[in-house]
């Protein structure tokens, strides 16, 4: 059985009861980090999704948590969006996230999508932190920026705070259906299909 992985989890969920404002300081810092031009290599998804587990065993408030991530994730892409105005330089073509290649994938997705690119952008791994940039080196106008930067932060975070709620709440289903046979099989197929993502992604943006 699973217990001797999920028990871990769930038993460092009180610790964060114990943090009281800070837990949410927390979840702000790691939203905007996420968001941010270190986003290609920060797991920041993977940490929201925990935060909502959290959350769903009464440990943590989700309305908080919430306004929380989104403020850091609207700072973040905001970070993102002056870096691309004034710090294009940043990005070389031996960079492994922040390459020539990656912007001019950013740069055709924004030309592709227009504005809402920058919400859809949010749930595409290798481009994430890439379209804000974009948009900053376009010139696009701040305030439609921001507009449809503090949409897709709403929508990413309640979505995988939504997420790691829904999945927390079923831990012991973990525990009491799924074998270490299972677990492996699980990350198998999770592994295959990651992979044919990445083709399908190749297909598409050429990433």
């Amino acid at each position: 059985m699973l217990e001797f992985l999920i028990k871990p989890i769930v038993d460092s969920m009180p610790y964060f009861a114990s943090m009281g404002v800070l837990v949410y300081l927390i979840v702000f810092i790691i939203s905007g980090l996420e968001s941010s031009p270190v986003g290609a290599v920060f797991p920041g998804v993977i940490i929201m999704l925990y935060f909502g587990s959290v959350i769903s065993q009464g440990y943590m408030h989700f309305f908080p948590c919430v306004m929380a991530s989104i403020i850091g994730a609207t700072i973040g892409d905001t970070v993102s969006y002056y870096v691309g105005r004034y710090g294009r330089r940043f990005f070389k073509d031996h960079h492994k996230y922040l390459s020539t290649k990656n912007l001019n994938v950013g740069h055709s997705f924004f030309e592709k999508y227009g504005a809402k690119s920058i919400v859809i952008a949010r749930f595409i791994g290798p481009i994430r932190p890439v379209v804000p940039i974009v948009a900053g080196t376009t010139r696009m106008d701040l305030g439609a920026f921001t507009m449809w930067n503090v949409v897709g932060a709403t929508v990413w975070s309640v979505t995988y705070l939504m997420l790691g709620v829904l999945v927390g709440k079923k831990w012991h289903i973990f525990g009491e259906y799924f074998s270490e046979v299972g677990l492996i099989l699980s990350v198998l197929g999770a592994t295959l299909f990651l992979l044919w993502l990445k083709a399908e992604r190749k297909k598409t943006l050429g990433v």
